[in-house]
């Protein structure tokens, strides 16, 4: 049977996710003041330098989802609606393969969950209980202290969470480490027995095909761009007909993310994405408005920075923990009630388009 969650709303979720999220990291910190020390380190780097990290430290994945977890969740939680106003999200009537490339600690990933199990529902299996989505999400991430963090925060949201709703987000880490090369047609050896018990290989080939890419806070200079030009472009041709590619990240208002974004069109816009079979475009899609917000005052805002603050209050309070001075007094500026900013970002869309090559007419 299929069963959706009428009573689910995104406020709803958000402050169900901000009570998950405080209760896993005060049970992380509050058990391990080493940790606690290394988050402290950590702060003021994820919050100037996310850039340039490489999230291998300890103590950064538990320092940037601290700061950033919930805000890029709820991002995402406008987008998906925005877009799925605008008619851009894919619906299927088979199961629609994601793909989140560059996911941290995973909020778009968990916002994806959400979104789709509001639409379309879950399969429940009467005798065991399991739900099956009509989506399957997988993921591209090289720091191991993000898969940990991932790995761990999913299997202790999914048992603490009282909705009942489930994120059908990977547990078990996602297919890919690395972006360059993504291996989207995968050869896999495997060993079988003949009939006179000899051991036999064979190889496959696994196709990754995807309905929906996203790319968010991934592509943050035009030399990166240019650089991964070949795997970007890749990603447009493996993507099904129809299929959508999601870029998210900070406005083009400075010059840095105008020329980040004009080399992103660009990129995409000169390859080629047919076969010999296939015509093939991916072409951008023109939105109401490339930038989105929420306010640091509204509801989730509030919300927000409360969560913020009693956090980095109990990142302090474990012995021996410095906080770098820097850092309290942008936190104290962000956090005060009265701060009321608006918080901007940018999407693009690019969605494909194919059809099958009209045949030659015969010769007689």
């Amino acid at each position: 049977m299929t069963d959706k969650h009428h009573g689910f709303t995104p406020h709803k979720r958000f402050v169900e996710l901000d009570v998950l999220i405080r209760g896993f990291l005060s049970w992380r910190l509050s058990d391990d003041a080493q940790l606690a020390q290394s988050v402290g380190k950590q702060l003021l780097n994820v919050l100037q330098y996310c850039d340039t990290i490489t999230y291998d430290e300890e103590g950064t994945a538990e320092a940037y989802a601290l700061l950033h977890f919930l805000d890029r969740y709820h991002r995402f939680q406008i987008t998906l609606e925005n877009l799925h106003a605008q008619r851009v999200i894919p619906i299927r009537n088979r199961a629609i393969d994601i793909l989140d490339v560059g996911t941290g600690p995973g909020p778009s990933m968990f916002a994806i969950s959400d979104f789709y199990v509001n639409l379309l529902g879950v399969a429940g299996d009467d005798s065991t209980g399991n739900q099956h989505p009509r989506f399957r999400i997988d993921y591209v991430e090289r720091s191991q202290r993000f898969r940990s963090w991932l790995h761990h925060f999913t299997e202790y949201a999914n048992v603490s969470n009282t909705s009942g709703m489930r994120w059908h987000v990977p547990y078990h880490h996602g297919s890919f480490l690395e972006f360059r090369d993504l291996p989207l047609d995968e050869t896999r050896a495997f060993q079988d027995w003949n009939d006179d018990g000899e051991p036999e290989f064979h190889k496959i080939t696994v196709r990754h095909r995807y309905d929906f890419i996203v790319l968010s806070n991934f592509l943050t200079t035009a030399e990166q761009v240019i650089d991964l030009k070949v795997d970007l472009q890749r990603c447009g041709r493996y993507l099904r007909n129809r299929g959508i590619l999601l870029v998210v990240g900070a406005r083009e208002a400075s010059e840095k993310y105008k020329a980040v974004y004009d080399a992103i069109s660009d990129v995409l816009g000169e390859g080629r994405y047919g076969n010999w079979r296939y015509v093939a475009r991916l072409f951008p899609v023109k939105l109401q408005s490339m930038t989105l917000n929420y306010n640091w005052g509204d509801i989730c805002g509030s919300c927000l920075k409360q969560a913020i603050t009693d956090l980095v209050a109990l990142v302090g309070s474990a012995e021996g923990t410095l906080i770098p001075e820097s850092f309290l007094n942008k936190l104290t500026h962000t956090t005060n009630p009265d701060y009321n900013k608006p918080i901007e970002w940018q999407v693009m869309v690019f969605r494909k388009w194919s059809r099958l090559r009209k045949k030659a007419p015969s010769q007689n």
